[in-house]
């Protein structure tokens, strides 16, 4: 990804309103072909609406979605899915009574088996052919994302740690070309997490694919992202590389806090494990 890749993304002027309450104010958002962006913010400040109008969820009350160069604004979130828009949820939304294997095996569905009701009925060459195909598909994206021992599992019996690895596979065992992943690590442990980030950067190497992400843990979003965006009560606060992030006043006024001194200047705070750097959680955003 460099500097001057074209957008895949673009959000222009998008507004939003909750009765008397501007959730989103005049958004402007570029997500850039093969680029991770971050979406960060305290509490309330927009980013889950955010998402929500990126994935159809939401229609605006002002402003466009252009996606791969296409106006998607009204287009509903199954049309986004064709083409090529994946999303995680910050609540994690999996089929329980299906096993593992079966939950990322409906990604795949759309895509259809040939032949219709009758290459059902005859049980076609062709139509084995295809179901063969994409559970080695699965079967390869199980164990990237460390599921392949669980397959046989129903979804709803799961940690929350697994499950949201789950909701992770589903999204990209059809190669995604834009990835939205609202807080993702949330719920994991630190081995947990450092899978995610590991499939996050194999995603992307692997398909070009671009990817939004909304995470509270501030270091796990400076740690994986290209670019970051900050919002705060709806609007744009700051944009730029997470270096220039964690230096602007603004942001550390607003969210950050101390984030940008090393735990060397201040040492862990009251009830951080000893292994932490200074804080990077704060509540997740419930808008």
């Amino acid at each position: 990804m460099t500097a001057d890749a074209a957008p895949l993304l673009v959000l222009e002027g998008v507004t939003v309103h909750f009765g008397g309450i501007t959730a989103l104010d005049d958004v402007d958002v570029r997500v850039r072909e093969g680029e991770v962006l971050g979406i960060i913010g305290p509490n309330g400040a927009g980013k889950t609406t955010l998402f929500d109008v990126v994935s159809g969820v939401r229609i605006p009350n002002r402003g466009t979605v252009t996606f791969g160069g296409s106006n998607v604004t009204r287009r509903s979130s199954a049309s986004r899915a064709r083409l090529g828009l994946r999303r995680t949820f910050q609540r994690v939304q999996i089929f329980g009574w299906l096993t593992v294997e079966e939950n990322v095996l409906t990604a795949l569905e759309v895509q259809g088996g040939g032949g219709g009701f009758v290459a059902d009925l005859v049980a076609s060459p062709f139509r084995r052919r295809r179901e063969r195909e994409r559970r080695r598909r699965v079967d390869e994206i199980l164990d990237r994302c460390g599921l392949a021992a669980v397959k046989s599992e129903l979804a709803g019996s799961l940690p929350i740690g697994v499950a949201r690895m789950v909701e992770l596979a589903r999204a990209i065992v059809d190669p995604p070309r834009l990835l939205l992943l609202d807080e993702p690590a949330s719920g994991l442990d630190q081995q947990e997490t450092e899978r995610l980030g590991q499939e996050i950067r194999a995603v992307r190497r692997d398909t070009g694919c671009s990817v939004l992400l909304v995470e509270h843990d501030a270091g796990f979003v400076m740690e994986q992202c290209d670019r970051i965006v900050v919002l705060d009560r709806g609007a744009v606060l700051a944009e730029g590389h997470p270096d220039e992030i964690q230096q602007d006043a603004a942001v550390r006024s607003a969210y950050l806090g101390e984030l940008g001194r090393t735990s060397a200047d201040t040492g862990p705070a009251e009830g951080t494990p000893a292994k932490s750097t200074p804080s990077t959680r704060t509540p997740a955003d419930t808008r």
